[in-house]
C-alpha cells in the first residue's frame, strides 16, 4: 500500500489550507460570474430591438396621420365646412373652428368620425375672452357753434350745465339784441365745462353785416366766412384770441367783403401810359404797386384788367395797343406777387372813352387801364 497516493481533497488551495465549505463558495462565485456575463448582451439586444421597432413605427404613424387628415379635410370641404380645421394625433382628431366662421362644428365632428380609420374626433372650442369690466365713460368736450348772418346768430352745440347755456345766450343777446338769437344749445352733464368769456365781444366785433361761422372747442377756435372790412377782421381775430385763451389756437379763414375793395379801387389814381406806347408812366407804376397791395388783402378776389386807347390811329391798331397795355399791367402785378390765375387781360380799343377825344388832355385820360372785380 506504500505506492498508493491519495489525491488532495477537491477545492483545496495549493497551500493545503482552507476552511470547510470553501469548495461550494467558489463554485457559486464562478457560476454567478457566468450568469452576469450572459445577461448584459441580452439586455443590450432587447434595447436595440425596441429602438428599431420605434424607428420603424414612426414613419407608419406619420403616414397614417397624413392620410386621415387629407381625407377628413376633403370631406369637410365637400360638405361646405371649409371654416373648420382638423389635426390628428395617431387616429384621434381634434377640430377647430376658424375665427369668424359660422361652420357647424358638431356636424364637422360627426363627419370626421365617420371616416375609416378614425378612432375618435372631438371639437375644441376657443376659450371666451373675458369682457373688461365696465368703467366710467370719459366726458365729452364742450363744442359751441355760432352761425352769424344778416345780423342774427344761431347758437348750437353741447355744454355741461344750464348755467353755461344761459351765460352764452345772454352774451349773444347783449351783442346783437333781443330777437336776433336762436338758441339750439344742448345741455349734457357728461360734457366737460368749456370757456365762455369774450363771446359778446366776438359777436359785436364781427358786426351785423357779415356771414361767419365760429366753432369753439377746447383746443381751437375756428373762424370762417366774410366780414365787411379789414378793421372788422382785425378786431374779430383779437376777440377770438380772448375767447380761445390763446391767440395761437385761433384758425382763421375770414375774408373781407369785396364791397370795401370796390370802394378802394374807385379811389386809386389812374393807370396812365405814354402816347403810342405800352410802358407805364411813373405815376402809373405807383398806382399798380398800390393795386397789388390791395389785392393781397383779398386773396380770393379775381379781377379783369381792361385796356383802352384814344381815337388816334386805325381802330385795329388801337385795339392791339389796348390789349398790350392791359397785359403790361398784368405782368406788373405778377412782379408784385399777385398770382396770374386771378387776372384776365381784356382789350376794348378806342371804345367807351371817359371823355370825348377832342384835346390832348382828354386823349391822355382815355389812354388807360381799368380794374373790375370778377364775381
Amino acid at each position: 500500500m506504500s505506492g498508493d497516493v491519495t489525491p488532495p481533497a477537491s477545492g483545496r488551495t495549493a497551500s493545503g489550507s482552507g476552511a470547510p465549505g470553501d469548495e461550494r463558495t467558489g463554485e457559486a462565485q464562478y457560476w454567478e460570474r457566468r450568469r452576469r456575463s450572459a445577461t448584459v448582451p441580452m439586455v443590450v439586444g432587447l434595447m436595440g430591438l425596441a429602438t428599431l421597432g420605434t424607428a420603424h413605427q414612426w414613419p407608419l404613424r406619420h403616414a397614417l396621420e397624413n392620410d386621415l387628415t387629407d381625407r377628413s379635410r376633403k370631406a369637410l370641404d365637400e360638405a361646405g365646412l371649409d371654416g373648420v380645421r382638423v389635426d390628428f394625433t395617431g387616429r384621434d382628431a381634434v377640430l377647430h373652428r376658424d375665427a369668424g366662421s359660422g361652420a357647424d362644428l358638431d356636424r364637422a365632428v360627426s363627419l370626421v368620425t365617420s371616416q375609416e380609420g378614425v378612432r375618435v374626433a372631438q371639437a375644441q372650442t376657443p376659450t371666451p375672452t373675458p369682457k373688461p369690466s365696465p368703467s366710467a365713460s370719459p366726458k365729452s368736450q364742450q363744442v359751441l357753434n355760432l352761425r352769424l348772418r344778416d345780423g342774427s346768430v344761431t347758437l348750437s352745440g353741447t355744454v355741461a350745465t344750464e348755467a353755461i347755456r344761459s351765460t352764452i345766450v345772454d352774451q349773444a343777446v347783449t351783442a346783437l339784441g333781443q330777437g336776433r338769437v336762436a338758441d339750439r344749445i344742448r345741455v349734457d352733464a357728461a360734457t366737460d365745462s368749456g370757456r365762455t368769456d369774450g363771446i359778446a365781444l366776438l359777436l359785436a366785433s364781427l358786426g351785423r353785416n357779415c356771414d361767419v361761422t365760429v366753432v369753439i372747442q377746447p383746443e381751437s377756435l375756428q373762424l370762417e366766412g366774410t366780414v365787411v372790412s379789414q378793421s372788422a377782421r382785425k378786431i374779430a381775430l383779437t376777440a377770438a384770441g380772448m375767447v380761445a385763451g390763446d391767440p395761437s389756437k385761433v384758425v382763421s379763414d375770414l375774408i373781407v367783403s369785396s364791397e370795401e375793395l370796390e370802394v378802394a379801387l374807385s379811389k386809386l389814381p389812374r393807370i396812365g401810359f405814354a402816347t403810342d406806347g405800352t410802358e407805364l408812366s411813373v405815376a402809373g407804376e405807383q398806382t399798380v404797386h398800390t393795386l397789388a397791395e390791395l389785392l393781397k388783402l383779398y386773396p380770393t378776389t379775381k379781377v379783369q384788367i381792361r385796356g383802352y386807347a384814344d381815337s388816334r390811329g386805325p381802330a385795329d391798331m388801337n385795339y392791339a395797343l389796348s390789349f398790350d397795355r392791359a397785359r403790361t399791367v398784368r405782368l406788373a402785378l405778377e412782379r408784385y406777387g399777385i398770382d396770374r390765375s386771378r387776372m384776365t387781360a381784356v382789350a376794348f380799343g378806342e371804345k367807351d372813352p371817359l371823355v370825348p377825344n377832342t384835346s390832348r388832355e382828354n386823349m391822355a385820360l382815355n389812354r388807360r387801364v381799368e380794374i373790375e372785380l370778377v364775381p
